[in-house]
């Protein structure tokens, strides 16, 4: 028996009943099969180009976060190395009362210097700021590199623009900060460089920009060389020669294509209220105390450069300075016995240098020229004049206030074997700026999207 199609049947009776054809009955035509896949493909393309405009949109936005995130970091790693920065006037490693001529006088001496030695990262594990050289004060180096807007490396295309100058400044100094597990005192430096170019062959340390192509600048790293004493519980039993100088290379941040440090400073004896930033250059050319300008240095490519150094005076007597005075106690000074008298150290009157940046606290070495071996009586070194052995007693004394230039000290001096002032005496102190001012100019990995990013760090409140 045959049985009938029910459903189909039924379709064409309700289709007799309302008058409309069923698919079931002719289906979709050619065009309409066109009409509706054009519909479905513009759909498709509209959706993608919102999904893809997404897309970019959160890519974009995560760099962006990440590279704030990032820089955010790196700051935070200078606030906390810069924040305790120590003043010292002997930067570098040194051992006491060794070598000719030198004395065990807590100072570093002509001599006295640990010699260098090589590791992985190249020669100079004991130098640092500048190779060897002995830096006893902390520095702030200003390097100025070019960026070529041509495109090339070897000069100015007729008709272009100038090349940008951009900052990679060099700052060199003590702090404390955590490096293998532990917080160490340490010497660290902090420096823009270029890792993809040869190490300097001299000092075998990675190489500051001098002149980049603009494809180049995402190619800069600011780095942190920490340079200290290896010192643990093992090593108690150990002799000073026996201690391990290890250094340590960081990268704090990469796609940096500026790095800036400007320092507040002010001289409270000149009628300035508030401080000022400066960097080397404007301190160079419009010095707020001569004593301390900094000064100005030949860079690779022709480029100017200026060296600020942190510090008074020097250890070595042969470097050109002003000598201080020692003056005895003054009319309504207290003087307690007749052996031991308050007396003032240092300038009268003398605007080029007035000790402006030294502070209730900070500590002076203070010296003659027999402190430092040359024989009592006789002629000190190029010409500085004849000294008595036991005249002043030279020392590390505690400033306790600042008269103009004229340092008063917390410490009990004796002055029995004084006749008249104590002249042209030897000096070096070390100071830190009130704060520093980072900036640091950024650009994404194909050297777009410029970014600064600045932080004013303050080092210690001041006195006074």
């Amino acid at each position: 028996m045959r049985m009938k199609n029910y459903r189909t049947a039924s379709s064409r009776s309700f289709g007799k009943l309302t008058g409309r054809i069923f698919p079931s009955q002719l289906g979709f035509t050619l065009v309409e099969l066109m009409t509706a896949m054009a519909l479905a493909t513009t759909l498709t393309i509209g959706i993608m180009s919102i999904s893809q405009t997404a897309n970019d949109i959160y890519k974009g936005t995560t760099s962006k976060v990440e590279q704030t995130s990032r820089f955010k970091i790196a700051l935070i790693t200078m606030d906390r190395d810069f924040s305790q920065w120590l003043p010292t006037a002997n930067l570098e490693y040194y051992m006491d009362g060794t070598g000719p001529g030198s004395r065990a006088n807590l100072q570093w001496d002509e001599s006295e210097e640990l010699k260098d030695k090589s590791d992985a990262i190249g020669p100079g594990v004991v130098d640092g700021g500048v190779y060897e050289q002995y830096d006893e004060f902390a520095s702030l180096t200003q390097i100025n590199y070019e960026i070529m807007t041509a495109g090339n490396n070897e000069g100015r295309v007729e008709g272009e623009p100038e090349p940008v100058k951009h900052s990679a400044d060099q700052l060199y100094f003590r702090s404390y900060t955590f490096v293998d597990g532990a917080y160490r005192e340490a010497n660290i430096e902090y420096k823009l460089v270029d890792p993809t170019k040869p190490k300097d062959p001299t000092s075998g340390q990675l190489q500051s920009p001098i002149k980049l192509k603009a494809s180049e600048a995402p190619n800069l790293t600011l780095i942190k060389v920490i340079r200290y004493h290896k010192f643990d519980t093992e090593d108690i039993y150990k002799t000073t020669q026996e201690f391990e100088i290890v250094r340590k290379q960081v990268e704090v941040v990469s796609n940096v294509t500026d790095f800036k440090v400007e320092y507040a400073t002010r001289n409270r004896f000149i009628g300035l209220n508030g401080i000022e930033f400066y960097d080397p250059k404007k301190d160079f050319n419009n010095p707020l105390e001569n004593e301390i300008r900094p000064k100005r240095i030949n860079l690779p490519g022709g480029l100017e450069g200026y060296r600020k150094k942190f510090g008074y005076g020097s250890n070595d007597i042969q470097i050109q300075y002003a000598r201080a005075t020692a003056f005895k106690a003054h009319q309504g000074d207290r003087s307690n016995v007749q052996q031991h008298r308050p007396f003032r150290f240092g300038f009268e009157r003398n605007p080029n240098i007035q000790f402006a940046q030294l502070a209730q606290g900070d500590r002076i070495f203070a010296f003659t020229s027999a402190n430092r071996g040359v024989q009592s009586g006789g002629a000190g070194r190029a010409g500085q004049g004849t000294f008595q052995t036991g005249t002043f007693p030279s020392g590390l004394y505690t400033i306790k206030n600042n008269l103009g230039g004229q340092l008063e000290f917390y410490e009990d001096i004796d002055t029995a074997q004084w006749d008249g002032n104590v002249s042209s005496l030897f000096y070096k102190a070390a100071f830190v700026p009130q704060a520093l001012r980072i900036t640091l100019r950024v650009v994404d990995d194909k050297g777009k999207n410029p970014r600064t990013f600045q932080r004013v760090v303050w080092i210690r409140k001041r006195a006074g």
